[in-house]
């Protein structure tokens, strides 16, 4: 197991403590199961994303990397991760990728409900300082957030026929708009908290293109639009050269 990297992939929120928890099960899992190095990446909000965080850890030398993504339900974005590993795994043949399945109703998870659950009803909060739903009611009190869905499901494992197959683009739109007009005179919308490292280079602006959604992508100032899109320009010239030549 010295030889093997995990990599935790957290949700990535404009929370702090949210972050810092997904970071604190990674060395907690590292600390009991002794991995050769432990690092958190996010699919969200924050930084590092999970792309950049790959691409960047892969120079560690490991030559097995496990990724485990920390969510309870698959969705959007479990696919986006998982087409992420896919994508560098091609690049890097000679690492082993071992992509692990997200939390779904494992015992230990309904264990945990059931603790969580106990506190609530008898009113015993399970540490001193403020919780992350203390923290959360307060940060959406100040309209810090919104409360929206990302399209997470819970599937039964057992009706599940199939792994995810690869006829289909893990970078997709709905068929619907997150922004959604009623019959009965009005609309609502969602957006993101507004966090405050949103140009940083390791962060979400490594996600541009890929479908992030609408209000996410107001938060961008115009200047990293520009330069995300000069990016993504110069890659498709550098791919459609490399087509040409062979």
């Amino acid at each position: 197991i010295h030889d093997t990297m995990l990599v935790v992939v957290g949700r990535g929120t404009s929370d702090t403590l949210a972050n810092a928890e997904a970071a604190k099960l990674t060395r907690i899992v590292n600390e009991n199961m002794g991995f050769g190095w432990a690092d958190t990446v996010y699919s969200g909000v924050t930084y590092p994303s999970v792309g950049v965080g790959l691409e960047r850890l892969i120079k560690l030398g490991f030559k097995k990397i496990v990724v485990a993504p920390y969510f309870l339900f698959t969705g959007r974005l479990i696919k986006r991760i998982y087409a992420y590993v896919d994508k560098i795994a091609e690049q890097y043949p000679e690492i082993e990728f071992i992509k692990t399945p997200y939390l779904n109703d494992h015992p230990k998870v309904i264990d945990a409900f059931e603790v969580r659950l106990r506190e609530i009803m008898t009113e015993q909060p399970h540490s001193n300082g403020e919780s992350l739903m203390q923290s959360f009611e307060r940060r959406l009190a100040a309209g810090e957030v919104e409360i929206h869905h990302h399209h997470a499901e819970f599937i039964d494992p057992e009706e599940v026929a199939a792994p995810l197959s690869d006829d289909h683009s893990h970078s997709h739109s709905h068929d619907h708009d997150h922004s959604h007009s009623h019959d009965d005179g009005h609309s609502h919308g969602h957006s993101h908290g507004v966090y405050k490292h949103i140009d940083h280079p390791l962060g979400p602006r490594t996600m541009i293109g890929e479908n992030l959604c609408c209000c996410f992508m107001s938060q961008f100032p115009q200047s990293v639009l520009e330069q995300e899109s000069d990016k993504i320009d110069s890659l498709t010239i550098h791919h459609s050269s490399e087509e040409q030549a062979q």
